[in-house]
């Protein structure tokens, strides 16, 4: 027997690259959250001109740069998590469903939801690839798509996996928590913006 038939193995390796992607999901989720948070601060300029600035410890391009990065090894990821599944004899998941949802015999529609999670981030790996060709605004919805990637994976992971209890319900209720926690930064920073921006202007 071979290391690539070994189940026990293959399972570990399955259940592992399982467990970093879905951390490297929600930071990703957490990072373009937070990329997209325009937290400023308004002042008042010459001729009475409303000026903002960034509040934060970093540049304007570090939580962008580094959200793409964290994405790209998310991707990349996701064939040690695919593969071994596939090459596992003890679940009948083959390479059709890889890429077509809802199509195998085992847990199909919670093995579909990460299905669907694949061809999301194919799609937008994609069209970043052309995006001189599509289109800024047709990239950027294409882009906000990959957000519906995170709760499709929670989702996946949970009712899919056999050892969802213990250390593995902690992690993924941590992710949660983390994902709802930007969340409500985002809309408190909004709600700030707007009152700051309906402020009167003093000259």
């Amino acid at each position: 027997m071979t290391l690539l038939q070994d189940p026990a193995l293959l399972w570990y390796v399955n259940r592992a690259a399982g467990l970093v992607l879905l951390v490297l999901l929600t930071t990703a989720t957490v990072l373009g959250v937070g990329a997209v948070d325009r937290r400023t601060r308004s002042r008042v300029g010459p001729a009475g001109v409303r000026r903002t600035r960034p509040v934060g410890r970093f540049p304007g391009f570090v939580l962008p740069e580094l959200h793409r990065r964290v994405a790209l090894v998310a991707v990349a990821l996701t064939f040690l998590h695919i593969i071994p599944a596939v090459l596992d004899d003890y679940v009948p998941i083959d390479w059709l469903d890889v890429v077509v949802p809802f199509a195998s015999d085992y847990r199909p529609l919670w093995l579909g939801l990460g299905t669907l999670t694949f061809d999301v981030l194919a799609v937008v790996v994609v069209t970043a690839l052309v995006r001189t060709r599509i289109g800024p605004v047709s990239w950027k919805v294409i882009h906000k798509s990959v957000y519906v990637t995170w709760p499709l994976a929670v989702l996946h992971s949970v009712n899919t996996g056999t050892d969802t209890g213990g250390v593995w319900g902690w992690l993924v209720l941590g992710c949660v928590l983390a994902v709802v926690a930007a969340c409500f930064a985002r809309l408190r920073s909004m709600a700030a913006s707007d009152r700051a921006a309906r402020r009167p202007v003093l000259r």
